[in-house]
């Protein structure tokens, strides 16, 4: 199982770099060539310290007893030793800069493509994953990999570029000595990775419970009221502190394997250099000698050596220390890069649904020729080669419909029903009962599983989603207002929108009445999207921004509960207006506001129990009457 994670593991950091490449290829390219320099360049100079200073100058004057010493060959020497050490900084220092500038254009890629893929799933994954989930995903998964690509990016190209110049130079002037320290070295290696495999599992936990805990929190800052209206703070408080728990031993258990090899790696190149003076020394003392076999030490291979000795566990250290780094950031990696890995939304329809306004001059004159009546919408298809177009009226037919979100519960159930051109069709019923089911089946959130949903004639699967959706307006109860403009609220979705179809839009929704109260009208920002304004005024907002759309059906669902008796009347004139000569469904949360209109569909348990008017209803004295009198209870 070990060696799956770590596989999978490989696979991210592949992901990765791959996704850091593309970012930018010159940096990329230009961060690796540098710290191979700057590798490169400090192993070098340890042989240059050792061969060249102590054997071709040093010793033969103090030790060998040379009558003058070469001091022009020496100062070459020590400016060679300068101009080396000078280009390992310079490379590093710039490699070090671009690195920075590569994380910050890969986060802002990253992100930027994140959100991308998030518009192209479909609405299922967002049912079913956390909000709060999602933003950790999204803030602090990605955050995860800025210090990654800034600083252990590099550090751990210089580190292993390192090793293997050191392991070279090591073996190729004393391979004798190279496996005494290679012998502790693995040792060391051979126990850290058994840990760090054990720990690895944890850093994902890590991300996860993170995940978790910002999910909980963003729950509790967005119901802070009713948390306290339910005096519910010391319970919010204790599960907080369970959440928190969770978070902080995955934490610990992460680090806390690496807290304790992390100082065994930074003493690793003392103990090693003890160990190669004592020996190397020794072996000095017999003219280079281990027994009978000659390896060839002298005091300059010696003091390079002891160099090495000690340059070589510096970059294991450095390894070691951006390990925590380099697991948080790929256990981040892992969730985001799920989510790169998530199906995007199908949509196999070809037909469109387009506004009589958007037509350019050549398609009005091929519906002149068809001689089709006036419409404000078409629908627009090829048949047989040829793009053809057919006036929308905004007929809905549900032809034996079955759904459910999952295969094993069926939602809705022989669901049949016709709507004519501008009826208003109101769904009641006890809560879940399907009402909000049937209008995410409208819009094509879902498709259903057997049965059809006819528009003018037509199966909506044929119809494209965007196309559908933009013929379509909906408002709810949860009104989503942006922290903008009144006026860049109402004509969201809307390009350019002129002054005076955003006031028209507002009036049709009893909405200028406050926005001419406001100190500056349209210009009026809203706060929080939306803190400063009533409950009531956002709705007649949202009816405002359904209004610009001018939509060819519409989705109406009620929340005049939380509103006062005054607000109420507006809101409800609003919607009428706006349901004026419009196919429109209204889910209903209070039955008194639904007399008028001209079907109301009784759901029970996911199947029509009944539907008429009214009047029909009542004289029944069926469910419909049951839920009206108090019967039975609504929502």
């Amino acid at each position: 199982m070990n060696r799956k994670k770590s596989k999978f593991d490989s696979q991210t950091f592949k992901k990765l770099m791959k996704f850091m490449w593309e970012t930018n290829k010159v940096y990329f390219s230009l961060i690796i060539f540098g710290m191979l320099v700057t590798a490169a360049t400090f192993s070098l100079s340890q042989s240059f310290l050792g061969i060249v200073l102590f054997n071709k100058f040093l010793v033969p004057y103090f030790i060998s007893g040379a009558k003058k010493f070469d001091w022009y060959g020496f100062t070459i020497a020590i400016i060679l030793l300068g101009l080396m050490y000078l280009i390992g900084v310079t490379c590093q220092f710039v490699a070090s800069r671009l690195s920075i500038s590569l994380a910050h254009s890969t986060i802002q890629k990253l992100r930027v493509s994140l959100y991308s893929k998030m518009q192209k799933l479909p609405i299922k994954y967002f049912d079913t994953n956390l909000n709060g989930n999602l933003i950790s995903i999204y803030t602090n998964d990605i955050d995860t990999l800025r210090e990654m690509i800034s600083q252990s990016f590099p550090q751990i190209i210089n580190s292993i570029a390192t090793i293997f110049i050191l392991l070279f130079l090591m073996f190729y002037y004393g391979w004798f000595m190279t496996l005494i320290v290679l012998l502790l070295v693995f040792v060391l290696m051979f126990f850290s990775s058994k840990f760090a495999i054990y720990s690895g599992k944890y850093f994902v936990q890590r991300q996860k419970s993170l995940g978790k805990l910002n999910g909980f929190i963003s729950e509790m800052i967005n119901g802070v009221k009713v948390i306290k209206v339910f005096n519910h703070e010391q319970k919010s408080v204790s599960d907080l502190t369970v959440k928190n728990d969770e978070f902080y031993k995955s934490d610990f258990k992460s680090k806390a394997i690496m807290n304790i090899l992390f100082p065994l790696f930074m003493n690793m190149g003392n103990i090693n250099y003890a160990i190669v003076a004592l020996i190397g020394g020794v072996v000095l003392a017999n003219n280079g000698h281990v027994g009978t076999l000659n390896i060839g030490l002298n005091i300059g291979v010696l003091v390079s050596f002891l160099q090495y000795t000690r340059s070589f566990s510096n970059p294991i250290a450095t390894i070691s220390q951006q390990f925590n780094t380099i697991s948080v950031a790929i256990a981040g990696a892992q969730r985001v890069f799920a989510v790169f890995e998530e199906k995007e939304e199908q949509d196999l329809g070809t037909i469109e649904i387009v506004r009589e306004r958007d037509l350019n001059e050549t398609e009005k004159e091929l519906l002149a020729v068809l001689n089709l009546e006036k419409s404000n919408f078409y629908y627009k298809m090829l048949v047989d080669g040829k793009v053809i177009f057919k006036e929308a009226k905004g007929q809905v037919v549900f032809k034996n419909v079955y759904f459910g979100y999952t295969d094993q519960k069926m939602i809705l159930k022989d669901i049949n029903l016709e709507v004519m051109p501008g009826q208003k069709i109101a769904f009641v019923g006890a809560t879940g009962a399907g009402k909000t089911t049937i209008t995410n089946l409208i819009n094509r959130f879902y498709d259903v599983n057997q049965g059809e949903i006819l528009l003018d004639g037509i199966n909506l699967e044929e119809i494209k989603k965007s196309s559908l959706r933009k013929s379509l307006g909906f408002v709810l109860q949860d009104t989503s207002l942006f922290s903008k403009s009144v006026k860049e609220n109402i004509s969201y979705g809307v390009e350019n929108a002129l002054k005076e179809d955003v006031e028209y839009a507002a009036s049709v929704a009893n909405a200028d009445r406050f926005i001419g109260l406001m100190e500056n009208g349209f210009e009026t920002e809203l706060e929080n999207a939306g803190e400063n304004i009533s409950q009531g005024q956002k709705q007649l907002l949202s009816i405002a921004r359904t209004s610009m759309l001018q939509p060819m059906i519409l989705v109406l669902d009620e929340a005049t509960s939380t509103i006062d008796t005054e607000t109420e009347k507006h809101v409800q004139e609003a919607m009428y207006n706006l349901m004026n000569n419009r196919t429109s469904f209204i889910i209903a949360h209070r039955l008194s506001t639904i007399k008028n209109v001209d079907k109301i569909v009784v759901l029970d348990k996911g199947e029509i129990a009944e539907q008429g008017s009214h009047k029909e209803l009542l004289a029944q004295k069926g469910m419909y009457y049951k839920l009206y009198t108090g019967a039975i209870e609504l929502d």
